[in-house]
């Protein structure tokens, strides 16, 4: 929500309820509370009943865990509010939830959706198509990197034909499936073929992927073939050589229902760097991949067509000027643009109305 808050107070003023830490130039934030929702809503309700009618011409929610909140703040202003909805927040599986959250999130005026799954999963369940549209998330398009060698030889990769993997290391993400049913098909082709895995486990899963990506590794005798690189800044320049040095990025999601891959922002980003992408057609993953111009789309869980389609692109690889100009399409600046126009255009119904 950073980029969303920054085009906000481009064009309006901003008043913010966030977390502890919160700090953004040209935002006011109005009360910060600890990000656990059961003490983030209550102390949030209390500040917004201070809100009055006219205080503000929009409010806007950046989650739908936070649209009631948000419907209760444009009650009080008399205005209206917007909800930006991500994948998981809206298919989570809780009669609760559905009935209270989603609620909420169906009767905002406006619901800017990161995918085309995510507006599908909405229509659904009861929200208007007419109210909803889709505003992908932006990627910044950085300058060529000169390090990709560097990376190379860093690693001991000289040579070598290259396969990367870049995100948390969760179950949803499929790398554990990858490395035991399709790398095994791909070193059949590529014998001298490395897997470079970056990203971290997040605590909550103590380490488990990771342990069974490193037994799975020893087990089918892919030492030689895979490397674990670790937890990267996604602004740092290693991970820019590490898109630089590759030869394809892979994005082996799975589809598991109740948790789906909103959008695939990782493989965006791949594509900023000039780096094509395979990838199950899973969630919002078929709108970050275009397979006439930026990789392949598998069907989900068809591990020999994954392995085939890795193959196919290291033999006759995706031109990178190619690939990013895919990229440009998922630029800030669109990101911008469309964000600016829906918010001025809320803003202007709403003192509308209010007359």
């Amino acid at each position: 929500m950073f980029e969303a808050t920054s085009v906000l107070a481009a064009c309006t003023t901003v008043d913010v309820i966030g977390p502890p830490g919160f700090a953004h130039s040209g935002v006011r934030c109005i009360r910060r509370h600890p990000f656990a929702i059961l003490r983030f809503y209550p102390g949030a309700l209390l500040t917004l009943l201070r809100v009055r009618r006219g205080d503000y011409d929009l409010v806007v929610a950046g989650s739908v865990l936070m649209a009631p909140l948000a419907r209760f703040a444009a009650w009080r202003s008399d205005c209206r509010y917007l909800v930006f909805a991500h994948g998981l927040d809206v298919v989570y599986r809780s009669a609760i939830y559905q009935a209270v959250f989603l609620a909420a999130a169906r009767h905002a005026h406006r619901v800017l959706a990161n995918s085309s799954f995510t507006r599908e999963q909405l229509e659904l369940r009861g929200a208007s198509s007419g109210r909803i549209e889709i505003l992908h998330p932006g990627v910044h398009l950085p300058p060529a990197s000169n390090g990709s060698q560097a990376f190379r030889r860093r690693h001991g990769l000289s040579g070598r034909p290259l396969l990367l993997g870049v995100g948390r290391i969760v179950p949803r993400k499929g790398f554990l499936e990858f490395v035991e049913d399709v790398l095994p098909r791909v070193v059949e082709s590529f014998p001298e073929i490395c897997f470079v895995l970056i990203g971290a486990e997040p605590e909550s899963g103590r380490g488990r992927v990771v342990a069974a990506i490193r037994e799975a590794v020893v087990r089918l005798g892919l030492q030689r073939n895979v490397l674990i690189l670790g937890a990267m800044a996604m602004d740092s320049e290693e991970l820019r050589a590490a898109y630089a040095a590759a030869d394809l990025h892979v994005f082996p999601v799975r589809q598991i229902e109740g948790d789906p891959e909103g959008f695939g922002m990782v493989a965006i980003e791949a594509a900023a760097a000039g780096l094509a992408t395979v990838a199950y057609a899973t969630g919002g993953v078929v709108d970050a991949v275009d397979p006439r111009c930026s990789g392949r789309l598998v069907r989900p869980g068809g591990a020999v067509e994954f392995a085939q389609a890795v193959c196919e692109l290291l033999g006759a690889p995706l031109s990178r000027d190619r690939v990013r100009r895919h990229a440009e399409q998922f630029s800030w600046q669109r990101y911008a643009q469309v964000l600016r126009r829906v918010v001025l255009e809320q803003c202007a119904e709403a003192r509308t109305e209010r007359r």
